[in-house]
């Protein structure tokens, strides 16, 4: 396929354009990549770098020119036209290489799709594979047109609840950043806010297997929930615990109700709930944990009980910015 007519097939793929021949023929490419003989190649590029690469385009020259009579070398006795011709068609070699590694980068990039849920709404979204999660407002999600390969592995930012289709040959993976649910069909819950280093899966029914890089963690069943804190030496902290109610699934009927977590875990869920910024003036701060049913109230509500439970002073520095320091410190500091 040349690449003007790849590259016009990507921009049909993304805006979804493809009649059913177009997207055959485009398929069809795709999945011969595995079967291509310069994808050892592309592999040498990319971990080896420019240097490897072109060490392997000289020894090849050197390869096809050197005389094996140890009377004359090779320089010797090929014309240097011929060189010359030779270290042109390489060089062109190596451009379509590099064509073609980009246009594998915009394809894959073209095969992402991104999901995230409009502050203050609740999305329910369904996966290629019929599988549903329920994104908590402000959560990011995101997957590949079609789980190809061995397992069906979606990336989260933020809260959502899945209910995953059963596939014993395929497991589902939820990654949140070095932390890994996986799952062959069940429905639970993840926790994964961005920034915070708390992670948190809870089983409403099957079974969850949680890691951290390759370590396992956890095998849960149902009404088990394991939290995970990253310390500061890199390491989880890992709880497992019972689930004593469904509160954990209150925000999918739009409840603000918590156990036991950060206050910087509780901003996050201000802001994608009503779209404030509420800073917090030291790390402190924003290690305090909080529980409690908030449902029904005002922002400026939650954050006057939090001054009630905490020395803290919480101080409105515009209509949709706040900030919480402790009392006696400089209230206007930014």
């Amino acid at each position: 396929m040349k690449i003007v007519q790849l590259k016009d097939l990507i921009e049909k793929y993304k805006n979804n354009q493809l009649n059913d021949e177009e997207r055959d023929l485009l398929d069809r490419w795709y999945f011969a990549f595995d079967l291509k003989p310069d994808d050892d190649f592309l592999n040498q590029w990319k971990q080896g770098g420019r240097e490897a690469a072109y060490h392997r385009i000289w020894s090849g020259v050197k390869r096809m020119l050197v005389d094996r009579k140890p009377v004359q070398r090779w320089w010797q006795r090929v014309p240097m036209q011929q060189v010359a011709v030779l270290v042109i068609m390489l060089s062109g070699l190596l451009g379509l290489v590099l064509k073609r590694d980009v246009l594998i980068q915009e394809l894959e990039q073209a095969m992402i799709i991104s999901v995230i849920a409009p502050k203050g709404q609740m999305l329910t979204y369904h996966l290629p594979d019929g599988s549903g999660v329920s994104l908590h407002p402000g959560s990011k999600l995101k997957h590949y047109r079609f789980f190809m390969g061995s397992t069906r592995t979606v990336k989260l930012e933020g809260e959502g609840f899945f209910e995953v289709t059963k596939n014993k040959d395929k497991p589902f993976v939820v990654q949140t950043g070095l932390m890994e649910t996986r799952v062959l069909g069940t429905s639970f819950d993840v926790v994964a806010i961005p920034k915070s280093k708390r992670f948190v899966v809870t089983v409403k029914t099957g079974k969850v297997q949680v890691s951290y890089k390759d370590q396992l963690l956890a095998q849960l069943v149902p009404g088990t929930s394991i939290r995970v804190k990253l310390e500061e030496d890199g390491k989880p902290d890992a709880v497992r615990e019972e689930v004593r109610d469904l509160r954990y699934l209150s925000w999918m009927e739009g409840k603000l109700s918590f156990e036991e977590i950060s206050l910087q875990e509780l901003v996050w869920y201000l802001k994608q709930r009503y779209g404030v910024e509420v800073h917090l003036g030291t790390t402190a701060i924003k290690e305090l944990k909080l529980s409690g049913d908030f449902t029904g109230l005002s922002v400026v509500q939650v954050l006057k009980i939090i001054q009630e439970i905490y020395p803290l002073e919480v101080t409105q520095l515009s209509e949709e910015k706040f900030s919480l320091t402790e009392r006696n410190s400089d209230p206007n500091r930014p």
